[in-house]
């Protein structure tokens, strides 16, 4: 029997504006490297990447990357 920890992706867009470019799916851990390496500053907006869902997109000012890690 095995266990899969799946750490989700996301997709980032620089605008909330309906026609912004979506860019991604990126790791988790590579959005906390690019947030801790200061890259989000004004922030950006992510949602997480579900197959058949089109999921909302979320300020990455409010979000906390680490809760998606194990």
């Amino acid at each position: 029997l095995s266990v899969c920890v799946c750490v989700p992706f996301l997709s980032v867009q620089w605008t909330e504006a309906d026609d912004a470019e979506v860019y991604g799916p990126f790791t988790v851990h590579q959005m906390i490297e690019w947030q801790e390496a200061g890259h989000f500053k004004d922030g950006v907006f992510c949602r997480e990447v579900k197959e058949g869902k089109n999921q909302k997109f979320y300020n990455s000012k409010r979000v906390d990357f680490e809760l998606y890690t194990d």
